[in-house]
């Protein structure tokens, strides 16, 4: 007897197909007629059990979908298809033509030949339609919306079958008014494409997804769901399989980081733990538990909102179903290699050791099997495509080793040691999975990468490509995923909290690259904390952190993380616990606010009196040792000016080096000589005008180029002194951006305009983007060089006699200390805090003469003066 042949599970493919964006390509879209629109039929024949197609479209929150309702038109809210996930309301936009074929599938509620399902993949819900029944070629695709009473459904002719459009913007029939009121008794299911809030009732709740067509009460809508879920779960290799949706209604803790959603308050906790990167589900335990758990919410019937067909068990009864998975990793052997490694089947599910051999001896008959063995034995396009299929196989098989929560998965390329399954994640474009740090370096030279694509430069981009939850800015998500890649970064992106305390920062804040940099301190920050409240307390979440009953707990943490010594009463890193206060407040208003949306009064209610708690005992717990460790470190620490010949030797030394550059860029073009003038000209720049180098380093290249050059007023010129009208024609004049907003001038002299009208010339020769903003811009990236770095670098060189006593910080100060000396007027020292970016009272008491100078010269005057008895 012939061997059975084992296909691809439906999952697994539709997975596949969810992952790449792509449909199946045996399907069509035809014009039906006038009154249905358009349709989706199938070429080809399609098995029962056999994924079809997705409803991709944007996933939102209820709180968007009301807004949206009240903008679109009635066709445009045809295409809402809302749900419940995680205990919240969900919807899926499609009204955007996108070319995607679930967004065109009519709808017939006696026959269907098609269910709709919900899986999770990397931690983000999708819809997906599965086959119920073999379907014939040429047969359109159709599924039932649920039992509401959809219009078309009366208004379509007795002789013909009831099926309606759903995604056909040119259909003229749509919901009218005589169908805005549904019924609320009958306990419909509402897991379905979205009216107006007013125009579906709320049916009950089914943890199955969809129901069948006929109405039910709530008991029996709850058993006949046991009995459909527990038919559809058969095996992955049986023809008949359709997947079960209450598997996957509880995203995994370790997925549903990943989730993303429109609005911009969280309604509910949904990140829990770190993702796999990958689909996961729960394991038939979780199934049969969460299915025991549904219950019928008569408050949903009731309320103004349709609720969704789905509910989910509580988050904490979840599993974290990758905390038992690993990677297979090398064998210890000390003396030789060991060449065990398995690759498993794509067709069989086998691990295989030769798995060309076995391709080739057992599956020859298969399409991609015969193109790949058309080829000779060592052409590279023989091995590209049986690589091809070694990486479909193996993702096949931790597709599976991921929902059922415990096995080893296969990697490319094998880890010296024992990892968990988080520190990998799969290439998007082969399906090969590689350890996070290094999955950039594949992904640049992947062969089944699309010309199309554009190609990103640094190790950490590639991660900005991992599915983003719905509620966080893009921007958020940006700086989060540019992170060093380590245990800190995959906390802040499993943490909704944290990610929220970032968009709020983000919000509240003007744009700038310094912001970004704040925000990813800020966020990390608040991960150390998590992470050490985890490994010497019982929390384990943020929003743990924030309960006013473990207060003790997160006393505890943070003292912990900023190296509290008890003996000394001090911290090792003082600055860090006060932060973390700042951070812990604001996350407690955070978590309250989100509560208040979602409902949740008593989380709400704990929050604020977190708030209260902190403000009357985190002083006393935290705040005063810290501040007392801050004042002592600032004892008897010298106060080092720089000297006037050593800022006379850097200035010589910077007009020279700049000459030398200029002449090389002159000649040859390229970026170590564009990056050399760069670095002179900002350093002689922030020397001369003593302005803060972060304020420099920023110059826009457009504030440079748009600067005034009008002469000046005759009126005021006569008021000058020859000398200072001289000076005035000799420099020109920038506004930049200063400190809380200021705007301060730079001047500059001819030699430092010359070089930066040189620098702007070669940008594009020296590979400088032309995204990039600044004027001294680094090439091949979209930052700019930094004034610190620049002086550390030159006041070495110079051969200054105190180096380190030159930074721009020190030289204002110096300033300042001058500007005393030389006992200027009062009108002239106004005028020199303008300049320098800060008021006078500023000026007065932080750039002024050292106190430690005053009261050696001043007081021990009076002292002496007194021994003596003199005045």
């Amino acid at each position: 007897m012939s061997k059975r042949r084992t296909r691809l599970s439906p999952q697994a493919e539709a997975i596949q197909f969810i992952l790449s964006g792509r449909e199946k390509p045996c399907f069509k879209v035809k014009c039906i007629s006038d009154f249905k629109g358009r349709g989706v039929f199938t070429c080809t024949p399609i098995e029962k059990g056999s994924f079809v197609a997705e409803y991709r479209g944007e996933l939102i929150s209820r709180y968007e979908l009301d807004k949206r309702q009240k903008k679109y038109t009635e066709k445009q809210n045809a295409f809402l298809f809302d749900f419940e996930w995680n205990n919240s309301a969900w919807c899926i936009d499609a009204s955007r033509e996108d070319g995607s074929l679930g967004r065109l599938v009519n709808d017939c509620h006696k026959s269907p030949n098609c269910k709709m399902r919900r899986l999770t993949v990397q931690g983000k819900p999708h819809l997906c339609l599965f086959a119920i029944e073999n379907i014939e070629a040429e047969t359109e695709i159709t599924y039932d919306y649920g039992d509401s009473q959809w219009p078309w459904r009366n208004l379509a002719p007795s002789g013909m079958i009831q099926t309606q459009h759903s995604g056909d913007p040119e259909v003229s029939e749509r919901p009218s008014s005589s169908f805005q009121q549904a019924n609320h008794s009958t306990g419909i299911a509402c897991f379905k494409h979205v009216l107006t809030a007013e125009q579906v009732g709320p049916p009950s709740v089914d943890d199955g997804g969809f129901h069948d067509g006929n109405s039910t009460s709530p008991n029996d809508q709850i058993s006949n769901d046991m009995t459909d879920e527990s038919s559809d779960a058969t095996d992955y290799d049986d023809a008949n399989y359709v997947p079960d949706s209450s598997g996957n209604s509880s995203d995994t803790s370790s997925n549903s980081r990943d989730l993303k959603i429109i609005d911009n308050h969280l309604p509910h906790k949904v990140f829990k733990e770190i993702s796999l990167g990958m689909a996961t589900a729960h394991s038939s335990d979780s199934t049969n538990s969460s299915l025991e758990q549904r219950s019928f919410s008569s408050s949903k019937m009731s309320s103004g909102h349709c609720s969704s067909g789905i509910i989910c068990s509580d988050s904490s009864s979840e599993k974290t179903l990758h905390s038992s998975i690993n990677v297979t990793s090398l064998p210890n052997t000390a003396k030789r290699s060991k060449y065990n490694k398995k690759q498993y089947c794509l067709y069989c599910s086998k691990a295989i050791s030769k798995l060309a051999r076995h391709l080739e001896s057992a599956h020859s008959t298969q399409p991609d099997v015969a193109k790949a063995l058309s080829f000779n034995k060592r052409s590279r396009e023989r091995k590209d495509l049986l690589r091809s299929l070694k990486k479909r196989g193996n993702f096949n098989h931790n597709a599976t080793v991921a929902s059922s929560g415990d096995g080893e998965m296969v990697a490319c390329r094998r880890p010296t040691r024992v990892r968990q399954s988080n520190d990998f994640s799969h290439c998007k474009f082969c399906q090969g999975l590689y350890a996070r740090d290094c999955l950039w370096r594949h992904v640049r030279n992947c062969p089944q990468k699309s010309v199309e694509v554009e190609t990103r430069v640094g190790r950490k981009r590639i991660h900005i490509d991992l599915p983003k939850a719905e509620t966080v800015h893009e921007a958020v998500w940006k700086i989060a995923c540019e992170m060093n890649q380590d245990d800190i970064s995959l906390v802040v992106r499993s943490e909704s909290d944290i990610l929220s305390l970032g968009e709020s920062m983000y919000n509240g804040r003007k744009p700038n690259e310094k912001r970004n940099d704040y925000i990813r301190q800020k966020m990390r920050e608040m991960a150390r904390l998590l992470i050490a409240a985890r490994a010497t307390t019982p929390l384990k979440t943020t929003e743990d952190l924030v309960m006013p009953s473990n207060f003790p707990h997160v006393i505890q943490a943070v003292r912990s993380v900023a190296g509290y010594d008890l003996d000394t009463n001090s911290y090792k890193t003082p600055s860090l616990a006060l932060k973390l206060g700042h951070s812990l407040a604001k996350v407690a208003g955070i978590v309250q606010c989100n509560a208040i949306i979602a409902n949740r009064n008593v989380i709400a209610e704990s929050a604020k009196q977190f708030a209260t708690l902190y403000e009357k005992r985190w002083a006393e717990s935290i705040s005063s040792a810290a501040l007392g460790t801050l004042h002592q470190a600032k004892w008897n620490k010298p106060h080092v000016l720089p000297f006037t010949q050593d800022v006379h030797l850097l200035h010589k030394f910077l007009a020279t080096e700049r000459a030398k550059c200029m002449k090389d860029l002159e000649e040859d073009p390229n970026i170590k000589s564009f990056g050399n003038l760069a670095q002179v000209t900002l350093t002689q720049v922030v020397l001369f005008n003593r302005r803060r180098q972060g304020e420099v380093s920023k110059i826009e290249l457009q504030a440079f180029t748009s600067r005034n050059r009008t002469e000046l007023n005759p009126d005021i010129m006569t008021g000058l002194t020859e000398f200072e009208r001289k000076v005035a024609k000799y420099f020109d004049r920038v506004e930049i951006r200063g400190k809380r907003s200021r705007m301060v001038p730079v001047l500059l002299t001819p030699d430092m305009i010359a070089a930066m009208d040189l620098l702007i010339k070669n940008r594009n020769e020296c590979q400088v983007h032309t995204e990039n903003v600044y004027l001294f811009a680094r090439p091949c990236v979209l930052s700019h060089y930094r004034g610190s770095d620049c002086f550390r670098k030159y006041s070495k060189q110079c051969g200054a006699k105190n180096p380190e006593s030159l930074t721009s910080t020190r030289l204002r100060k110096q300033v300042a200390t001058l500007s005393t000396v030389l006992n200027l007027k009062e009108n002239e020292m106004d005028q020199l805090a303008t300049f320098l970016g800060h008021d006078i009272r500023v000026h007065r008491e932080f750039y002024r003469l050292p106190e430690s100078t005053l009261q050696l010269a001043k007081v021990s005057k009076l002292d002496s003066n007194g021994k003596r008895k003199t005045v």
